[in-house]
């Protein structure tokens, strides 16, 4: 499983300030999103993406199933699957 921490960079809050001094005594404040998580507050850090599904969460898998189709079945028939 993909471990995930709070991002170091935004403490988590997914945006990141920045203060720009434009005039002596007047100082302007910016907020944006954080460029480490990219928003997310949470990073994965070095070493611990998941090796399955490299942090997607999902695997594709090919599996075999056996399927009864009825006589005179219409073509582009939908058969649902359980599970």
């Amino acid at each position: 499983a993909t471990r995930l921490e709070q991002c170091g960079a935004c403490n988590g809050s997914g945006t990141t300030f920045t203060q720009h001094q434009v005039a002596p005594g007047f100082v302007m404040q910016s907020q944006q999103t954080c460029r480490a998580c990219q928003g997310q507050g949470v990073v994965v850090p070095p070493g611990a993406l998941c090796r399955n599904c490299s942090g997607h969460g999902v695997v594709q898998n090919q599996v075999k199933l056996k399927v009864d189709v009825p006589p005179n079945c219409p073509d582009h028939k939908r058969f649902t699957f359980p599970g």
